[in-house]
């Protein structure tokens, strides 16, 4: 899905996912799922240098016991590193996304692209 670089897009992309997965994820992997794609989208939004009016693309697959995310911007800032939190300035989310993906990274060709694998056991 493409998604416009405006802060509002995390919610957005939560509720897609929401839908997609509703149903097929106890309620705990649904919601680790929504705060880590929000987390990657809002990172993108914030951090990428991009316009209002630029696009952010999500990705989403289940593929056996994973649940694979990645977001991808033009951005222009410099890679996505992982900080330290702090209460001031923030820094919160890929520690967020660290602690609940079973894996993630980044990749930096024409794009630039954070991904994170989940834990994926469907319910149904």
């Amino acid at each position: 899905m493409k998604v416009l670089a405006r802060p509002e897009s995390a919610e957005e992309v939560r509720a897609v996912l929401r839908g997609w997965l509703a149903g097929s994820l106890d309620d705990r992997e649904l919601g680790d799922a929504e705060l880590v794609a929000s987390e990657l989208v809002s990172n993108s939004i914030r951090h990428a240098g991009l316009s209002a009016h630029e696009v952010v693309r999500v990705r989403a697959a289940a593929l056996d016991d994973v649940l694979h995310l990645e977001v991808e911007d033009d951005g222009r800032a410099g890679p996505p590193r992982r900080r330290p939190p702090d209460p001031i300035t923030g820094g919160i989310g890929l520690n967020v996304v660290e602690a609940l993906s079973q894996a993630w990274g980044v990749r930096r060709e024409a794009r630039t692209t954070v991904w994170a694998e989940l834990p994926f056991h469907p319910t149904g």
